[in-house]
């Protein structure tokens, strides 16, 4: 036995197995490598994904909505009993980052005219400021907010709006800023979200309805001279 081990074919075939074994081993862990470097960048890929506003999950900011809005309805009371919700604004950065914003509550009463008074309310620090405004310098006259067809919050109004020519836009002319009002908007009075994006020299809006998420007019693209 020990001289059938001693030939040189069975010591070439041991060698032979030896060397399959070792390059096996090491193209196993090259596979494994790449696996789970392909794993790490979609991981990386991923978290770089959901940065702004756009790809998050809509629905986290609906008790934030809600929290502001007890806070302005408060403070709207305490001005006056009668104020009503006729608009609300949320001002975004192009970067459209979570948290980043100004969020705007307007109310308005039979009894006043001529004003309209506002709070606006940092997305960052959480800070407000109040505003008694003349209609004539912002948004006009509006009817109350019917909070009844009020199904879907701002998140929700960008991410409709980016899939219906939003995105396409923002992409090719990198907006400086992005509004997004809430009101009863003439001449049908649907409770609309409407969403502008703006650079320096043109603008983009859609707008759509807040009960059923429909567009429910055609895009608006503007150019300065």
């Amino acid at each position: 036995m020990n001289e059938f081990l001693k030939r040189p074919i069975v010591i070439g075939i041991f060698l032979v197995a030896i060397l399959a074994s070792i390059i096996w081993s090491y193209v196993d862990k090259r596979q494994q490598d790449k696996a789970k470097q392909a794993q790490d960048a979609a991981q990386q890929t991923e978290a770089t994904q959901i940065v702004n506003l756009t790809n998050i999950d809509a629905t986290d900011y609906d008790s934030k909505i809600k929290d502001e809005l007890t806070l302005a309805a408060g403070k709207a009371g305490l001005v006056n009993s009668k104020y009503q919700l006729v608009a609300m604004e949320v001002t975004l950065p192009g970067s459209l980052l979570p948290n980043s914003g100004n969020d705007r509550f307007v109310y308005a009463t039979d009894s006043d005219k001529a004003n309209n008074w506002t709070i606006t309310i940092s997305e960052i620090s959480s800070n407000y400021i109040r505003a008694l405004i003349p209609k004539d310098d912002y948004l006009g006259t509006l009817i109350p907010i019917n909070i009844t067809l009020w199904k879907f919050n701002y998140v929700t109004a960008l991410q409709i709006a980016e899939k219906n020519g939003g995105k396409d836009w923002r992409e090719a002319n990198s907006p400086s800023s992005v509004t997004l009002l809430l009101r009863h908007k003439a001449p049908k009075n649907w409770l609309t979200w409407t969403v502008e994006y703006k650079n320096d020299t043109a603008a983009f809006s859609k707008d759509i309805d807040a009960n059923s998420g429909q567009i429910i007019e055609e895009t608006s693209v503007t150019k300065s001279n």
